[in-house]
């Protein structure tokens, strides 16, 4: 598998993880029906970000966009 392969696994697998813990991504000040995962192979550099949310009545989750880290992503909200 190639370094790209292997990313889109990582991210895949992180994202996946949110039907286990939906609460492990953090808040959106401003916006209380949503959340985003960031999503890093290193403690440094940058990433991707996934912006989701949850249907508590269902316990649902919609991703509704994945952004890179350099990206405006909160403006495009």
């Amino acid at each position: 598998m190639v370094p790209a392969d292997r990313y889109i696994a990582s991210l895949r697998a992180k994202i996946a993880s949110l039907a286990i813990d939906y609460d492990e991504g953090k808040s959106i000040e401003g916006r209380p029906d949503l959340r985003y995962l960031l999503m890093k192979r290193r403690n440094s550099g940058d990433g991707h970000l996934a912006v989701y949310s949850v249907y508590d009545a269902l316990a649902t989750i919609e991703i509704l966009h994945v952004f890179h880290t350099k990206q405006d992503w909160e403006n495009k909200l």
